[in-house]
């Protein structure tokens, strides 16, 4: 890696992480995945039930609604455990940039740089999932609540 043209992406510094980063990374991005499928799911079940008018549809899709806000719950849940876990693996894959095994004549400095810059794209990319994972639950949820409102007005 060179300081001109820094790495972004997590499959720039992926063969250079250690097994731990790249559970954490892995299970985020299946978190990541399942919300989205989730956010998918809400709108199409809200558009299914977006006519119901019959007592049956409602209370069908009342059901639904439920079931989806407890899934919301759930991965509320699930995204502060994960959370917490990737804060102990940063953190411990941080004290691993000050070890450098190297015969070059760099400064040390530098190859601590480098380790440190390693660390920081996995933390960036691994927040910029969690920022992904916080906008479909906020967007599931708030469609969820938004057709339980909708559908307690039709039953009056």
């Amino acid at each position: 890696m060179t300081r001109l043209n820094p790495p972004y992406g997590i499959w720039t510094i992926w063969k250079e992480l250690f097994l731990l980063p790249k559970l954490s990374f892995l299970s985020v991005f299946v978190l990541c995945v399942y919300s989205l499928w989730t956010a998918v799911v809400a709108i199409m079940q809200a558009r299914n039930f977006a006519g119901a008018s019959l007592e049956v549809e409602i209370a069908a899709g009342r059901r639904a609604m439920i079931a989806l806000g407890d899934r919301c719950a759930k991965l509320q849940k699930l995204k502060g455990a994960l959370f917490y876990i990737f804060g102990f693996v940063l953190f411990l894959d941080l004290q691993w940039a000050f070890i450098t095994i190297d015969r070059s004549t760099a400064l040390v400095a530098w190859l601590i740089m480098d380790n440190f810059q390693i660390v920081f794209v996995f933390g960036a990319n691994v927040f910029f999932l969690f920022a992904v994972i916080h906008l479909a639950l906020w967007f599931t949820s708030s469609r969820v609540d938004a057709f339980a409102s909708k559908l307690a007005v039709q039953k009056l």
